[in-house]
């Protein structure tokens, strides 16, 4: 097994690749996300009566959930470690790490994570140079659609409780089941490839038999236990779709496609592919608030690396961004 790693300012990404280098599975972390392995001082701000469980800040408006037996009261400092990052409508889990803090301990990220922590057998994987082959990998993660079978495609649908996949014939021709057995080994390997988690509900092509079902959920299986990450197929729904939950631990392109962090890197990668020719950049009230904030020393960074000082301007009129050229 390989693995490879790509940097950009505080951003890290890291693909996994089988025993052929090809590459599985992605995942990107930054110095400014809360990410799996890392290290916070915490404050107490919310018990959760009827649950072992706590809200607690780690400064800039960031909280976590944290699961703890130990009893612990409302304005307590304490170190804790990030057991799952977030997803789309949850925030980050933690657990406690040690004792209790003095008062005044600064709140706030003390070490980060080891980016390679929760990979199973690390010590088998062999680093390799980064490929452009890898960039392609990771934005194909990012298409809603991906065909397949000569006019067949799967469609990926995200809410906050769930991801969706649907197998659509379109316009194949292929029988059904055909149709079927090869979408089975396609969207388990979108599965470890997107990082999904949670709850997936997958609804394959027509009326399917239990031993058709089972023949899918088989294929499933053994693609899925090529990835590391426990899975469980519950399934099949009264709506006939199949079930499946698997472990979170780190987020999910989806996930990490859609904050503010994520855009304002895909910002600064426009930026310094072109910067002289740029007049001023626009952006969203909550982009700007992001920039200017959590994102200020990485700001910096990329006007040290464009050797000028870029005009950022708050817009109203915007949800993302827009750069203005001269």
């Amino acid at each position: 097994m390989f693995y490879a790693i790509k940097s950009f300012l505080s951003e890290v990404t890291v693909v996994l690749l089988d025993e052929d280098k090809q590459p599985f599975t992605f995942y990107t972390i930054r110095a400014e996300d809360i990410n799996l392995g890392d290290l916070y001082v915490a404050q107490i701000t919310e018990k959760m009566q009827e649950q072992k469980a706590f809200f607690a800040t780690i400064g800039d408006g960031r909280d976590v959930y944290l699961a703890s037996k130990q009893p612990l009261e409302i304005g307590q400092r304490i170190t804790v470690v990030i057991t799952k990052e977030a997803r789309l409508g949850k925030i980050p889990q933690a657990k406690r790490h040690g004792n209790v803090m003095p008062p005044k301990t600064p709140l706030g990220l003390v070490q980060k994570g080891d980016i390679l922590i929760g990979i199973n057998d690390v010590e088998n994987y062999q680093q390799i140079d980064w490929d452009e082959t890898f960039d392609d990998f990771i934005l194909e993660a990012l298409e809603m659609y991906v065909p397949f079978a000569k006019g067949a495609q799967l469609i990926f649908e995200r809410t906050h409780a769930f991801y969706s996949i649907d197998v659509d014939s379109h316009t194949s021709t292929e029988p059904f089941e055909s149709l079927n057995k090869q979408a089975a080994v396609l969207i388990a390997k979108e599965i470890i490839k997107r990082n999904m988690s949670g709850n997936i509900l997958i609804d394959f092509i027509g009326q399917k038999t239990k031993n058709e079902i089972n023949a899918l959920k088989n294929i499933m299986s053994r693609e899925l236990c090529k990835s590391p990450v426990p899975y469980q197929l519950m399934g099949v729904s009264p709506m006939g779709n199949v079930e499946l939950r698997r472990q979170r631990m780190r987020s999910g392109i989806d996930d990490t496609s859609r904050t503010l962090t994520s855009l304002a890197y895909r910002l600064f990668a426009e930026i310094i592919k072109e910067p002289a020719n740029i007049k001023k950049v626009n952006v969203s009230l909550s982009l700007y608030g992001h920039l200017t904030t959590l994102l200020q020393k990485t700001w910096k960074q990329v006007e040290a690396k464009t050797g000028d000082k870029i005009p950022l301007v708050a817009n109203t009129q915007l949800t993302t961004y827009k750069i203005e050229y001269k």
